[in-house]
């Protein structure tokens, strides 16, 4: 899940700057990782219906959402830890209807793991991708704006480990005004 691996590096792109430290964000080190939950059980509930498609597993019409497909899936004996996979739910559910302040990196992490170790089960997922964070800035140059006195070009974002591939990048250009 590429958004957790950036979300999570939030402050990256200010370590660029080479301006010290970045400071503590608390509100996004809170609300990312619950944004993020949300997401997660979005693609699990996305990835259990294809896996009923095409394994023709019948998902009742009362049963569509999400609690629902955990039960069918659940009463099929298809899934290996379903109060995990409710804990996860009930969570995302009370992060979707309200802001609690509860979700954080470790948490969200957590969930993670519950959420892929079951679409590995279930062999949705082959192997999960690992990714590692870059980051460049350019040298100082001379720019076309006259009140500026340079610009600087950066860019960040995730390379595939296993080859090495761009999957995702930011660019921007930050201008040293006079």
């Amino acid at each position: 899940m590429m958004e957790y691996e950036i979300g999570k590096e939030h402050k990256f792109p200010q370590r660029l700057s080479g301006f010290g430290v970045p400071a503590p964000n608390p509100l996004l080190d809170k609300l990312l990782p619950a944004l993020l939950l949300i997401n997660l059980c979005s693609l699990l509930e996305e990835a259990l219906s294809e896996y009923a498609g095409e394994n023709s597993i019948a998902i009742p019409p009362k049963k569509e959402n999400l609690n629902g497909k955990i039960e069918v899936f659940s009463g099929l004996n298809l899934l290996k830890d379903r109060s995990s996979l409710d804990k996860v739910r009930r969570d995302r559910n009370s992060h979707a209807h309200e802001f609690t302040n509860t979700m954080d990196w470790k948490k969200f992490e957590e969930y993670r793991k519950i959420v892929e170790g079951e679409l590995l089960n279930l062999k949705v997922l082959d192997q999960t991708p690992e990714y590692e964070m870059f980051g460049e800035r350019e040298q100082l140059k001379a720019s076309s704006d006259p009140m500026a006195l340079g610009e600087q070009e950066y860019k960040f974002g995730l390379k595939n480990k296993r080859n090495g591939a761009i999957v995702y990048e930011i660019k921007w250009t930050e201008k040293l005004m006079k």
